[in-house]
C-alpha cells in the first residue's frame, strides 16, 4: 500500500501536476510536510484558501457578470429609445398646436 509520502507528493501544491485539475481538490490549498522517520504527514491548512472560488464558482460569477452587463446595456438602450419617443411625441404635439393656431388665424 502507498504511504503518506506518496499522498503528500500527489497533492503538494508545488508539484508538476496540472494545477487546473487540482483546484477543486481540498488539499490543493494545503502545505504538506513529510517526516520520514515518523512516517507521518503534517498538513498545514491555509485558512484564506477556503475563500478562493473554485473554477466552477468563478465561471458562474463571470457568466452572471456578463448577463448583468448585457441586461444593463439593454435597459439603457430601452431608456434612450423611450426618451427619444417621448421627445418626438412632444414635438409632434407642439407642431400640431402651432398648425391649429395658424389655421385659426388664417380663418379669421
Amino acid at each position: 500500500s502507498q504511504g503518506p509520502k506518496d499522498d503528500a507528493v500527489l497533492i503538494k501544491p508545488n508539484s508538476n501536476s496540472d494545477a487546473r485539475s487540482m483546484r477543486s481538490y481540498k488539499s490543493f490549498n494545503s502545505k504538506i510536510s513529510y517526516v520520514p522517520s515518523k512516517r507521518i504527514a503534517i498538513i498545514h491548512e491555509d485558512p484564506a484558501a477556503a475563500l478562493n472560488p473554485t473554477e466552477d464558482e468563478w465561471t458562474k460569477i463571470v457568466e452572471q457578470n456578463l448577463k448583468n452587463f448585457e441586461d444593463e446595456k439593454q435597459r439603457i438602450m430601452k431608456q434612450r429609445l423611450d426618451k427619444s419617443k417621448s421627445i418626438q411625441e412632444e414635438q409632434k404635439k407642439q407642431i400640431a398646436d402651432k398648425m391649429n393656431k395658424l389655421q385659426k388665424i388664417s380663418e379669421q
